[in-house]
């Protein structure tokens, strides 16, 4: 990593928390592990038989009116 990189990333850093249960852009920890996790709670609601309401939310996008 470049410094400046390394400058940025700190500054950043001090006003921006990463919580616990987020998986992407974390280093170590991959999305696979998100979609294993979501579809063991699925498989879990499906077995105990209760509903279970999800959302999907796309970032890349919000404001989108389409």
């Amino acid at each position: 990593m470049m410094l400046w990189e390394r400058v940025i990333e700190r500054r950043l850093m001090r006003v921006i928390s990463i919580l616990k249960n987020q998986f992407g852009f974390v280093l170590g920890i991959s999305i696979t592990e998100a979609i294993h996790l979501l579809k063991r709670i699925m498989e879990l609601y499906r077995d105990m038989r209760n509903d279970l309401h999800l959302v999907f939310i796309d970032p890349k996008n919000p404001y989108s009116t389409a």
